[in-house]
């Protein structure tokens, strides 16, 4: 969105110059042919276009500045989604993980607070009969926040096979502002549907 703002300001900064140049290029001509009405008709018109120009470029820029509201609300309040909740050292002896139904609910902090400081929470729901679609990821460190898991380290299997820190993928689903998707592959796994028709 900046580089579109910043190339769109461009444009308009080279149209004013043309205005500028032509406007000169107007007066010399009136200076040598003696004619004093063109210039003053040319130079009046590229002053009236030149700020007609400015305003142009102060109001988009104004605009553009302006947060748009979806923007501040993107954050949602509540996601359902599924995955298997586990320690990260059970999880080369998972051989068929209990996915879980999980609602998964952004509490914002104070309201002078950043959005890293909102609360993310969830709940289990329910056990759904999910079936793993892929091959648990070998990753070390979750790709989220970077970090190496521990052996104890509470992991989110999600239904592609891959893993995450539970907290992680919670702000991470309520993030999205959509429907919840691996970062990784971006499988969709908050199946909400097809699991409370399973229910």
């Amino acid at each position: 969105m900046a580089a579109s703002v910043q190339c769109s300001n461009t444009k308009l900064v080279v149209w004013g110059l043309v205005l500028v140049i032509l406007s000169i290029l107007s007066m010399l001509v009136g200076v040598v042919k003696g004619a004093h009405w063109p210039m003053v008709v040319c130079a009046s018109v590229s002053v009236l276009l030149f700020l007609l120009l400015f305003v142009v470029v102060f109001t988009k820029t104004a605009a553009q500045a302006r947060p748009d509201t979806a923007d501040a609300m993107e954050m949602q309040k509540e996601q359902h989604c599924v995955w298997a909740a586990c320690k990260f050292g059970e999880l080369e002896a998972c051989t068929r993980p209990v996915f879980s139904l999980l609602l998964v609910k952004n509490d914002p902090g104070p309201s002078d607070s950043s959005d890293l400081d909102n609360i993310v929470t969830w709940t289990t729901l329910t056990t759904v009969g999910h079936r793993l679609t892929g091959a648990i990821s070998c990753q070390r460190a979750c790709a989220c926040c970077l970090e190496d898991y521990h052996m104890d380290s509470d992991v989110a299997l999600l239904p592609c096979g891959h893993i995450y820190h539970q907290e992680c993928i919670a702000r991470w689903c309520v993030a999205s502002g959509k429907a919840a998707s691996c970062p990784t592959c971006r499988t969709s796994f908050d199946q909400v549907s097809e699991t409370i028709m399973a229910i």
